[in-house]
């Protein structure tokens, strides 16, 4: 019986042993990053004080084991957000406006994670201390 148990036991550590030696390689930062790839769509709030909302889209991509994104405020402005790293279980980025009226700040700072299956951002605008934020949906 002893036996039998052991057999299993080692059958069963077999199995999951290739798994968890691949995660165990893979940076946390890593792992977590995939949560906040992709295309997210919603609206601001907070920015200059205002209660109204504007849209906001941001796509976040990995390349090359980099995280970057792109962001648009459609019919305003759009740029690019430039990987800064993690921090308290965000992602930081700075947001660099390329395409823009004249109303738009640039640099930014921009902070991203995921909660609850949603994308939380917010903005910080370093000059005024002005913060705006969004809770996006995947689209």
């Amino acid at each position: 019986m002893l036996r039998q148990t052991l057999v299993a036991a080692t059958a069963t550590l077999a199995l999951l042993a290739p798994a968890a030696v691949a995660e165990a390689g893979v940076p946390d930062h890593a792992r977590a990053s995939s949560g906040i790839t992709g295309t997210w769509k919603g609206g601001v709030y907070g920015d200059q004080g205002g209660p109204a909302g504007y849209p906001a889209k941001v796509k976040i991509s990995k390349e090359n084991g980099e995280l970057h994104g792109k962001i648009t405020y459609p019919g305003i402005c759009s740029g690019v957000w430039k990987y800064r790293g993690k921090k308290h279980g965000w992602f930081t980025f700075r947001e660099v406006i390329t395409k823009h009226a004249s109303r738009c700040v640039t640099p930014v700072a921009a902070k991203a994670k995921r909660v609850d299956g949603k994308l939380k951002v917010v903005w910080r605008e370093p000059q005024t201390g002005d913060e705006g934020h969004m809770t996006a949906h995947r689209v």
